[in-house]
């Protein structure tokens, strides 16, 4: 029996047991053994588990004899079945009770013998000798295990990650029948419970110490301790949750205000902080050897080892060490008018960083890094603004012009500059390292081993940024930015090549003494045969690369020398915000314009340094606007618009104020002053009563009046625009003269712009979007011919309009409008003489309504219909005919997907693919609980309406030279082929997707703090893929209920902290959701309608029958939630919550299944 687990850690565990019962029906043990029932358990059958990563390759295996029942099963008891021998009281006979230590003893007791062969099992016996033993073991297997068991282990398995777990019976070699041949017929195991015992549970403890010195306010010093052994756990955690490893922390800081050594009159900030710290964890394990014992491999290293035990320790150790120098410099209110526009603003920042590390993979890891930054940054407090058209204030039309004052002072400046350096060396610990290698021993000398190579890294980083912020006019606002990237690698480091052997390190050639000029020397020199090279063979040496640093003083000479710095990368920021000057129109007062903003990017990154393959220019542009109208605003500039409003008001009041029927019915026919007209019985009563019937039909002039006042009565109508243009050209660069190779990338900087160098102006701002073919280097002098000139246009678009119909306070419909659209252009072959190629995608949707649609059914009605029209032609001699006419092409599937599917006010666009957006709404009504019946038991009721749908497609153009194609529907000679002309842009994905969220949905709140919500939510889906002929329904249906009761006001006495109030709540939620997909068969439903002389008799329902052909469901499925929960809360003190959560899954594509979790929760406060 063979089981697959996922990461099955059994190191927290001591025991694994498990019951077997074992019989045969054959009663092949009688004819075995004679009924002997000791030669049956020791001449037998065993019982063996193996736990491991495999079951034949990494492995523990535990075996045990098994005494077989040889009486008949039927009268045997249940302490017969599983106490065969003699009922004993000290266990069960074939009971399995593995010490899980002995297993990975054993492996390291295999792993100390030199002579054992990993790829063998190795047993703790000497042969299969039961009495034979020769592993110690503790404990001993004869104190968990019967008789005759033995362990083995074969490869590198671990306790730590078990995937395999095997369970079975196998007959013993010396088992055989009375005339010597070996005579098993039948053999029944039951295994029980399969389970792990005796949780490791070995404390721990944690001990933390904090301190803190202040020394006056010049100086304050922060340290911490922290120390936890192996076993240790937070309260709150599981026992899974000990950690099984030793920690030591310590961490001290000291800042040092060096500032306040000098006077405070002078401003300075002069904080200089360093701090020193380690990190030292020690495992329970040894790394990389699972589940051994790191104390057993400390054990078994022989005393002559080369490295020492403490040796051995720190290798297995996880081990950091820092430290860190912080100095800042910044200096604040001067007296002097230049410091204080210069040396205030300016901040300088120096951080030094040394870290060293090792682990069990790497036993050197270190790290240094320094950072120096400097910033300035200046903000101006207060505009300096002149009015420079003053003089225009007496002309007319432009005297307005008067007012408006420039500010020639920016918002504010900031410029920073940073360089970064940073150096890592890191060497690998090697395989043979006595931590990981089987015996524990030092690897021999004898013939010497390679070490592990040094690896070093080094990076040498210039970063700096301008920002201005400048708002001339208070109409518009301006910031530019730019970062530059810089790499000063090569004037920092000299790279080196050293040939190392077991035996040498050679830094130069043994030959001449030269140094190794890269990598193909150092291995010449290796693999040299003459009398002066090394001879060696590839696996006797390698050689290293390493980099040696320069100081800064020199690293900064070589920058301004052949070494400079080299451009990564460049960013230009450029945003402007208007505001347009028409909010104070009292005319155009019910329009709101927002403000126009415009943003570009700009970005250059060269290429690698010393490939001449160019740099990547691209743009990126933002533009955002939209309008706001206010129809209400309008209409009331007119009379009689604000006379039907008053009219609409006093109805309303008078609604009001008579609140029961009229002509005084509410008095009960109550007469006059005079009382000659009070009995009741006449006319007039029974005219009110009429009336009274009356008021339960609405007033039409009161109708017509609420309906105009909510179709004009638009409090806002609001239209918002977004668009984004961006753009990338790669190759840009030029040589210098047709015979020269010197490789120029242009000026990416703007002072380059302005001498008209790289990129222009334009470009930078993105007013244009492409770079000239003067700017952008020759396709056959790129240094590889697999390059070649591109650009890459990308264009997005995004529309959206909402507004609310608010009918009265109770009824409000909400209605928004989406369209987006987007395409992308690539240009290639930009230096053909006929031309570049253009290759153009593009997608788009917008909000639409489906329900006006005919569906799929409609679908499949309009390509029968152009498929009769087609067969109705066949030998007329027509014309080529376009694609969008003729059935199963891709524009006509296109075209009637669309008008099938969605309803809209028909497409806009060249492409044809894009609709024009319908709105969707959500509609609110809460005036249900006026009503007379519901106002009794209510105390709010709404009611929830929302409908949403998109339509979405993908197009792209067509390729140069497709202009016609063909098209064969059905075979034989009741088949149609025909040629078309394909249309200029063809779709490659189109979809409609409809949502009711919710179809319905009422929300009450009962009196006596009840409250119900039930939602009925409906959405379905329709895609196609052009090419394929199929469209794919997706359908959901779901039906919720929400319902929560809240009972509060018992006070419970609960010393010593005085009276409590709870409060109980009880919630429900519950939903059942059934979904069904299918895919429609277009394709096969018009081969079938062709093979026919009279395509349009074709049966449509076929077409959506389960159960033909055309149609092949893909999934359905019916899920069941249900969620109770009780919370029970006293006051803040004490809380607790019960939940239970109920799940049924019945599906085709999945198995069904149910689920039924719970759990509580309780929490006490015991704070004062």
């Amino acid at each position: 029996m063979f089981k697959n687990v996922q990461n099955l850690n059994l190191l927290k565990y001591g025991g694994l047991r498990l019951f077997a019962h074992l019989h045969s029906a054959t009663d092949d043990f009688q004819k075995v053994f004679m009924g002997d029932e000791e030669a049956a358990r020791k001449r037998g059958v065993e019982l063996f588990v193996r736990l491991g990563t495999n079951e034949t390759g990494d492995f523990y295996e535990y075996r045990q004899p098994l005494t077989p029942t040889l009486q008949d099963l039927r009268a045997a008891s249940p302490e017969e079945l599983w106490y065969p021998l003699d009922a004993a009281p000290q266990g069960l006979a074939n009971e399995m009770y593995l010490r899980l230590s002995a297993l990975n003893q054993l492996k390291v007791a295999r792993d100390q013998s030199m002579r054992a062969d990993p790829t063998e099992v190795f047993w703790s016996d000497r042969d299969d000798d039961i009495d034979s033993t020769r592993v110690p073991l503790d404990p001993a297997i004869s104190s968990f295990a019967p008789q005759g068991a033995r362990l083995g282990v074969k490869g590198t398995p671990s306790l730590q990650d078990v995937s395999s777990i095997v369970i079975g019976v196998r007959v013993k070699e010396n088992a055989q029948c009375a005339g010597g041949d070996a005579c098993y017929e039948d053999l029944t195991l039951w295994v029980n419970e399969l389970r792990t015992t005796d949780y490791d549970e070995r404390s721990g403890w944690k001990a933390t110490a904090n301190a803190r010195i202040d020394l006056a306010d010049v100086a304050e010093v922060r340290a911490s301790f922290d120390r936890q052994t192996d076993g240790w756990g937070e309260l709150a955690s599981t026992l899974g949750q000990r950690r099984q490893m030793r920690r030591l922390d310590w961490n001290v800081r000291t800042t040092l205000f060096a500032h306040k050594l000098l006077p405070a009159a002078a401003g300075w900030n002069i904080p200089v902080t360093l701090e020193l710290g380690s990190q030292t964890a020690t495992p329970r394990y040894a790394p990389n050897r699972g589940d051994v014992l790191l104390s057993d491999v400390l054990a078994q290293a022989p005393g002559a080892a080369s490295r020492s035990r403490d040796a051995l320790r720190r290798a297995a150790q996880t081990h950091t060490r820092r430290r860190r120098l912080n100095v800042r410099l910044q200096k604040t209110g001067s007296e002097s008018p230049w410091l204080r526009y210069t040396l205030d603003n300016l901040s300088l920042l120096y951080t030094l960083t040394q870290r060293g590390a090792r682990d069990p993979s790497s036993q050197v890891n270190d790290r240094w890094q320094w950072n120096a930054d400097v910033e300035y940054r200046y903000s101006f407090q207060e505009a300096r603004t002149v009015q420079p058209f003053s003089f225009l204030e007496e002309l007319p039309l432009v005297g307005r012009l008067a007012d408006t004052r420039f500010n020639y002072a920016p918002e504010s400046i900031n410029f920073s500059s940073g360089f970064t350096r940073e150096a890592r060396q890191r060497q690998d610990r090697p395989n043979e390292d006595p931590l990981f290698s089987r015996s524990g021993s030092a690897p021999s000398p004898e013939g010497g081993t390679l070490r592990e190579p040094i690896r070093d890294t080094h990076a040498f980083d210039h970063e700096r940024s301008f920002d201005l912020r400048y708002k001339p006019f208070d109409f518009v606002d301006l910031s530019f930015n730019t970062q530059t990237s810089q790499s000063f690698n090569r004037a920092g480091t000299r790279e080196r090549f050293r040939l190392v052997t077991a035996d040498t390190t050679y830094t130069t050639d043994p030959r001449d003494g030269a140094s190794f000029t890269g990598e193909d020397d150092a291995t010449e020199v290796a693999t040299d045969t003459t009398g002066a090279g090394l001879n060696l063979d590839g696996d006797e040496f390698f050689v290293e690369r390493n980099l040696n640093t320069y100081g800064p003083a020199q690293s900064f000479r070589r920058l301004f020398g052949a070494e400079g710095a080299h451009t990564n990368r460049y960013t230009q920021q450029f945003s402007a915000s208007f505001e347009l000057p028409f909010r104070e129109s009292e005319a155009l007062n019910w329009i709101t314009f927002d403000d126009v903003s415009y943003s570009a990017t700009y970005g250059w990154e060269n290429g690698a340094r010393g490939r001449d393959l160019g740099a990547t220019a691209s743009n990126d542009v933002n533009v955002t606007t939209g309008v706001t109208l206010h129809p209400q605003k309008f209409w009331r500039k007119f009379a009689f618009y604000r006379r039907l409003e008053e009219q609409q008001e006093a109805a309303e009041q008078a609604d009001t104020e008579d609140g029961s029927p009229p002509n005084g019915a509410e008095n009960g026919g109550d007469s006059g002053e005079d009382g000659s007209e009070g009995n009741g019985e006449t006319g007039e009563a029974q005219d009110a009563e009429d009336a009274g019937f009356l008021d339960f039909l609405p007033d039409p002039v009161d109708l017509l009046r609420r309906t105009a006042l909510a179709v004009t009565g638009l409090r806002d109508f609001s239209v918002t625009y977004r668009a984004t243009r961006s753009a990338e050209s790669t190759h840009v660069g030029t040589y210098d003269g047709p015979q020269d190779d010197t490789f120029s990338s242009g000026s990416h900087t703007m002072l380059g712009a302005l001498q008209n160098e790289g990129p222009p102006l334009g470009y930078r701002f993105g007013f244009e979007r492409r770079i000239g073919a003067g700017l952008r280097l020759d396709n056959s002098r790129l240094a590889d011919q697999q390059y070649q000139l591109a650009d890459d246009l990308n264009d997005s678009n995004e529309l959206t309009a909402r507004t609310t119909l608010a009918f009265s306070e109770n009824f409000q419909v909400q209605l928004n409008w989406n369209m987006n659209w987007s395409q992308s252009s690539s240009y290639t072959n930009l230096r053909a003489d006929e031309g570049a190629t253009r290759t153009l995608t593009g997608s788009g949707a917008s909000s639409v309504w489906t329900f006006s649609g005919g569906g799929y059914r409609d679908f499949v009605e309009r390509q029968l219909g152009k498929l009769a029209e087609r067969r109705a032609a066949v030998g007329a001699g027509e014309d080529l005919r376009e694609g969008a006419r003729l059935p199963l092409t891709n524009a006509s599937i296109s075209e009637d997907f669309r008008s099938a599917f969605a309803s809209s006010f028909g497409s806009v666009g060249e492409s044809g693919f894009l609709s024009v957006p319908l709105p969707a709404w959500q509609v609110t009504y809460s005036g249900l609980s006026e009503w007379p019946l519901l106002r009794a038991v209510t105390q709010s009721v709404r009611l929830r309406h929302s409908y949403d749908a998109e339509y979405a497609s993908d197009f792209r153009t067509l390729t140069a030279g497709t202009d016609t194609s063909s098209l064969q529907i059905g075979a034989g000679g009741g088949g149609l082929d025909f040629e078309f002309l394909r249309a200029p842009y063809e779709g490659r994905r189109l979809s409609v997707q409809e949502r009711f969220q919710p179809l319905l949905g009422v929300e009450v709140n009962w009196k006596g703090a009840l409250r119900t919500s039930i939602k009925w939510v409906q959405a379905s889906a329709f895609s196609t893929r052009p090419a394929s002929r199929e469209v794919v329904e997706d359908r959901t249906s779901e039906l919720s209920l929400t319902a929560d009761y809240r009972k509060q006001g018992l006070d419970v006495p609960f010393l010593p902290f005085g009276d409590l109030e709870n409060q109980i709540t009880f919630s429900l939620t519950a939903s059942r959701t059934v979904e069904r997909e299918r895919d429609l068969r277009l394709g096969r439903a018009l081969r079938a309608a062709a093979a026919s002389s009279d395509p349009g008799s074709f049966d449509v329902d076929r077409a959506l029958d389960n159960e033909s052909d055309f149609v092949t469901p893909r999934a359905e499925s019916t899920r069941l939630q249900v969620a109770p929960k009780l919370s029970y809360r006293f006051s803040n003190r004490v809380s607790a919550d019960f939940t239970v959560r109920y799940e049924r899954f019945d599906g085709t594509r999945r198995p069904s299944y149910s689920n039924i979790d719970g759990g509580f929760n309780v929490r006490v406060s015991l704070r004062e």
